[in-house]
């Protein structure tokens, strides 16, 4: 992509263009699962997400003893810590650890469970398109990741995403909430300087 901004309708129709059609996707998503996992606290409180189809990354390989109800491979060291997912409410994100999933109003697998409050998480993995060159996220475009994190400790955030796709060029808005740290296939990126 080039350097020059573009507006981040533009921007997210691009990436998810590339996205679906990416070659080599399944080896840089391993790549990168096994780049995350010993950065992940095997204890605490995790929360992460759903992958929305080929759009986001699909963090569950790493989720011990995960619920979901479709196949989905386990890493050799996946993370026991408590995990939590998010249910989408009133223009915001609740996250819950999950004892069973329903289908959410977008189509993601939604948790049922203990509900897990935000001050309680150690780390947020974030789902995206990719992010600018300080960090911003760049997320479908609902605003409820944005709108539920204001506020949230930045070095929390930790976000996953392919090194193609960072960094996009795209100018954040004042509410587009920026992450700590960057995980992707070839390197972890801090944000926190």
């Amino acid at each position: 992509m080039s350097t020059n901004l573009l507006s981040k309708e533009e921007v997210r129709r691009k990436a998810r263009s590339l996205l679906v059609q990416f070659p080599h996707r399944e080896d840089w998503e391993l790549s990168l699962l096994l780049r995350l996992a010993p950065l992940l606290p095997k204890k605490g409180n995790i929360a992460a997400y759903v992958s929305h189809g080929l759009v986001e990354i699909d963090i569950l390989p790493l989720v011990q003893s995960c619920p979901l109800p479709r196949p989905v491979l386990f890493l050799e060291g996946s993370v026991s810590a408590k995990w939590a997912f998010p249910v989408v409410g009133e223009g915001k994100l609740e996250f819950f650890t999950p004892k069973k999933w329903k289908k959410g109003s977008f189509g993601v697998w939604e948790p049922e469970g203990e509900r897990v409050s935000l001050e309680e998480l150690d780390i947020l993995l974030l789902p995206s398109l990719g992010y600018s060159k300080k960090g911003h996220r760049l997320g479908r475009g609902g605003g409820y990741y944005d709108r539920t994190l204001a506020g949230f400790p930045k070095e929390k955030l930790w976000g996953v995403g392919f090194q193609k796709f960072h960094p996009l060029p795209f100018a954040p808005e004042p509410h587009d909430i920026a992450i700590g740290h960057l995980v992707t296939e070839e390197k972890v990126i801090s944000f926190l300087d």
